[in-house]
């Protein structure tokens, strides 16, 4: 199976006997100085392209011609492009080469009939009835329809192992059209011409000829519109010949030749009537159904190459657009010497094609043909949504790419694969080279689902605390939650740092592909049957550098979970990356460059529960300030000159309100909501300890331990919505009884000093 293909683009020559190249500006003419000719010119060229050609061992599979070989229709244009191409390129052509024309606007003579023999008449002698016959388009009023199969090879150009296929489409069938006046005008005229013979024989002739020439002739000039129009007749004889050559196990590379444009190629205004195709939006959609990858045109006498995206006309939810890419070509004129032809080849059939297109110039005699640069373009059917993912989001601001992933999470990404790419800004470090502040999107949780009373505390120190706690090495935690983040990174296998390696290894080879750390154990993590496993959905980190192109090199950070919950883990998930990739790449002198999520297995709860993920306070201080818990517990037994009390009690105020939130009904998450355990039992164990406690405080030590109990019993259910019920009500309460019993306990709410200055006083 060939893996590439070489086709000649040649258009918009405009030759006629005599006319001009345009190679030299001719002021005025010298005897022995010739004026060469288009003609010559195109000779010229074709033969230092086939020199070329044979030099590089490459062969055309097909010489694509898009039309405008003649100049207002002045005759011979078709017959000499086709005659000096044939000549001078036979010796580079593969056996299954032909030439593939469609007729222009200049091709047609001016006012004749669409539809009509006439039309057609020096295009068909060139390009039908000379041997071996070009394929050209199936022409209104000419060829019949439905198209007989074995005339197919007629009106396409297939390879001979089907990789690709070559389609030419006619837009001049109304080219210079002459419209007729309207009826009320002919009838004007009719009425003057008849006055006109009631005058005297001698002036009548003349007066005739003054309403003839000058005034009718002009008025009917007007009318005279150049028109590119496609016709369903001719989209529908196509049809069956583009589904023919489909093929058995994909479809080739299907290339489209037409004369007029899609789009105009450059930013120059063409300001006339039909400067366009009428039925364009419906050709569009023909050629998005059609599964089109190339168009190749002619007519603005400009090359160039684009992408044009074609979405599907009508349609009530926008699916992906069929992505062409849409080639121009120049024309052939001294003044464009730069671009008279364009080689196009095609690499990488059939699985990854791409393109490249180089400019040819206008060819003199004793020199080489000079090559020039070449566009270059990827035909990978990339823009089409693949059932079941991936979606890829990518983005600069983390409000808007949170936005994005949630919606995409809840709808065409939801429960399957989700790539996030987050372009952030450079962080603002501390003097010990952390980030001031992390990442986390200002809609977090929406707030169009939880109450403004209501509101989960998202400064930026909650988040560094959090994400902190989750980096944590060791944790008191752990055995409660064994896949603390940190403690799979720094401590794999209770003894393996891999940031440390992943930092070696960065500094000792710039370009390793190996800088990876797991956060699964499979002897630790795994059973058997798979059945009672509990562990992280954050599975593997990579680091690699990139290079920047003037600043240095970046350090990239990709994550992969096996599943993913974007509402309320992905942005902790994102912070605690931001964290590890400023600490990784301040060690390898790399500045922090873009964080990848993939997700195999996306969701968003709709749940104004932040899940999991944050885990209460109260817990968090055992690894991150386990004085507080001392503190809280003297304020609860009447001990109210205490430093930093008044930070603490509101502290554990936020988190009895958090904590009853979570127990709300509306508040159901099946993946979990964050409990606290440990912290409650710490905190009761340090009340019941302190003597002389009197009765009340030894009931809140007892209503703090069933708290945590009823917690740990719920942590370890199903989590569905029966186990949330269960748990729910009976906790509602047990934090408005802890709530209560806080002013109890110090006596006077007012005794707690503010919470910025951490004082409580004495009254």
């Amino acid at each position: 199976m060939a893996t590439t293909a070489t086709f000649l683009h040649v258009t918009d020559t405009h030759l006629a006997d005599g006319y001009s190249s345009n190679q030299a500006d001719h002021k005025v003419r010298i005897d022995g100085i010739a004026v060469t000719t288009k003609i010559e010119a195109l000779g010229v060229t074709a033969e230092l392209l086939a020199e070329r050609l044979k030099e590089e061992k490459r062969l055309l599979d097909g010489i694509l011609f898009t039309g405008d070989a003649q100049d207002k229709a002045a005759p011979n244009g078709h017959a000499e492009l086709r005659r000096v191409l044939a000549g001078t390129l036979s010796g580079v052509m593969q056996p299954h080469c032909r030439f593939v024309a469609t007729p222009g606007n200049h091709d047609v003579p001016q006012g004749s009939d669409p539809s009509g023999e006439l039309r057609y008449a020096e295009f068909k002698c060139a390009w039908r009835d000379t041997k071996p016959p070009a394929v050209t388009p199936w022409l209104d009023g000419i060829d019949a329809s439905p198209i007989a199969r074995e005339a197919y090879t007629d009106h396409s150009l297939l390879a001979p192992d089907g990789t690709w296929a070559v389609y030419p489409i006619n837009s001049c069938n109304w080219s210079h059209t002459q419209v007729r006046l309207p009826e009320k005008v002919e009838t004007a005229f009719a009425q003057l011409v008849s006055k006109l013979d009631n005058l005297d024989a001698a002036s009548a002739p003349s007066l005739r000829e003054l309403v003839t020439n000058d005034i009718r002739k002009p008025i009917e000039k007007q009318l005279l519109y150049d028109i590119a129009r496609v016709s369903e007749d001719q989209l529908a004889a196509l049809k069956p010949i583009i589904r023919a050559g489909s093929g058995t196990q994909r479809p080739p590379l299907r290339i489209v030749l037409l004369h007029h444009h899609l789009m105009a190629p450059t930013l120059r205004e063409e300001i006339r009537p039909f400067a366009d195709i009428t039925n364009l939006s419906a050709l569009r959609t023909y050629l998005r159904q059609s599964e089109i990858d190339i168009v190749i045109h002619g007519h603005k006498h400009v090359d160039a190459i684009a992408y044009d995206s074609v979405y599907d006309h009508g349609a009530r939810q926008q699916t992906d657009p069929r992505r062409l890419l849409v080639l121009s070509g120049g024309t052939f004129d001294g003044a464009y010497d730069h671009s008279s032809m364009s080689l196009i080849g095609v690499a990488g059939l059939p699985g990854a094609p791409r393109v490249e297109v180089e400019r040819i110039p206008l060819g003199r005699r004793g020199f080489d043909l000079a090559k020039s640069s070449l566009y270059t373009a990827r035909l990978w059917r990339t823009n089409e949504q693949i059932p079941g993912g991936p979606v890829v989001i990518h983005g600069k601001d983390i409000d808007d790419v949170y936005a994005r992933a949630v919606r995409a999470a809840n709808e065409e990404a939801h429960m399957g694969m989700l790539i996030v790419h987050l372009d952030l800004p450079q962080p603002e470090l501390d003097r010990d080279g952390k980030p001031k502040s992390l990442p986390f999107p200002t809609a977090y949780p929406n707030p169009d689902e939880t109450p403004n009373d209501e509101k989960v505390q998202t400064t930026a120190a909650w988040v560094d605390d959090l994400a902190s706690w989750w980096q944590l090495s060791r944790s008191t935690l752990e055995s409660r939650i064994p896949y603390i983040h940190g403690t799979r990174l720094r401590r794999f296998a209770g003894r393996f740092d891999q940031i440390k390696r992943i930092v070696s290894l960065l500094k000792s080879y710039s370009g390793t592909s190996r800088a990876v750390a797991v956060l699964i154990d499979p002897l630790r993590d795994f059973g058997p049957t798979g059945e009672g496993e509990d562990f992280a959905s954050f599975c593997l980190v990579q680091f690699r550098r990139r290079p920047g192109k003037q600043d240095g090199n970046y350090l990239d950070c990709t994550a992969y979970y096996r599943a993913q919950e974007f509402k309320h883990w992905w942005p902790i998930n994102v912070a605690e990356l931001r964290r590890l990739q400023v600490e990784v790449a301040n060690q390898v002198s790399c500045h922090p460059g873009r964080i990848t999520t993939i997700a195999a297995d996306a969701r968003a709860v709709a749940a104004r529960s932040p899940g999991q993920v944050a885990v209460p306070v109260v817990d968090r201080w055992l690894d991150q300030a386990p004085e507080k818990l001392m503190v809280l517990a003297c304020l609860l037994c009447g001990v109210s000159d205490t430093w930093g009390a008044g930070n603490v009690i509101e502290e554990w105020r936020d988190y009895l309100k958090s904590q009853r939130r979570s127990a709300d009904p509306s508040a159901f998450n099946p993946d979990g909501c964050p409990v606290a355990v440990n912290a409650l039992e710490v905190l009761a164990s340090y009340i019941e300890a302190h003597s002389g406690a009197a009765d009340d405080i030894r009931e809140l030590a007892d209503m703090l331990r069933r708290l945590a109990r009823e917690n740990r019993n719920y942590e370890v259910s199903s989590k569905d919505r029966s186990a949330f019920d269960n748990w729910s009500l009976g906790i509602r309460q047990l934090c408005e009884d802890l709530l209560t019993a806080i002013p109890v306990a110090l006596a006077d709410a007012d005794q707690v000093g503010p919470a910025n200055t951490g004082l409580v006083t004495n009254g």
